[in-house]
């Protein structure tokens, strides 16, 4: 099964002008979790050109949720995850406490409500539509990358230190 999804992957790149190291780690990887794996590895790249599509990865690759990665999942709860990518129209409920940090990606039309507590820094990126509600407190640290559109409410206490930088684009640039 794996090997017929790394031809359908290596097929769907076509044109998409991946690296030459990402084609090979494609062509090596042993299993569907080692391929779901890689988005990680190239998040900018796969998010950017979406690939592969959410659709895809929901229908497909049933493995990436062990990656962190929701693709077209309703009602996903996640307490304290610290790499979570929301693809598609998932929608999700996350929460954080006890400090460390997390990486966000909510893309496509996903929508997520994120609860911050206790000195948890969180690095969030909304793209292509995705809407997201914060609500931070106890010290913790945010920092919101945005591309194509403002769709991020953000409800701090004093203490938190929230920063927003907006791109210009529906995602990732120069990728």
């Amino acid at each position: 099964m794996a090997r017929i999804i790394k031809e359908e992957l290596l097929e769907m790149l076509n044109g998409k002008k991946a690296c030459v190291e990402g084609i090979f780690d494609i062509t090596i990887a042993r299993d569907k979790k080692e391929l779901a794996g890689l988005f990680w590895e190239y998040y900018r790249f796969c998010v950017a050109r979406r690939f592969p599509s959410p659709e895809y990865i929901a229908k497909r690759i049933h493995e990436a949720k062990d990656e962190g990665i929701y693709a077209n999942t309703k009602d996903v709860k996640l307490h304290n995850a610290r790499q979570v990518a929301l693809l598609g129209t998932t929608s999700a409920r996350l929460s954080y406490d006890g400090g460390g940090c997390a990486h966000v990606i909510a893309t496509d039309k996903a929508k997520a409500e994120i609860t911050l507590e206790d000195g948890v820094a969180l690095f969030l990126d909304v793209q292509r539509g995705a809407q997201v509600l914060i609500n931070a407190n106890g010290y913790s640290t945010l920092r919101i990358h945005s591309w194509g559109g403002r769709n991020i409410k953000v409800n701090a206490t004093e203490g938190v230190d929230c920063k927003i930088i907006n791109h210009e684009g529906e995602t990732y640039d120069n990728v």
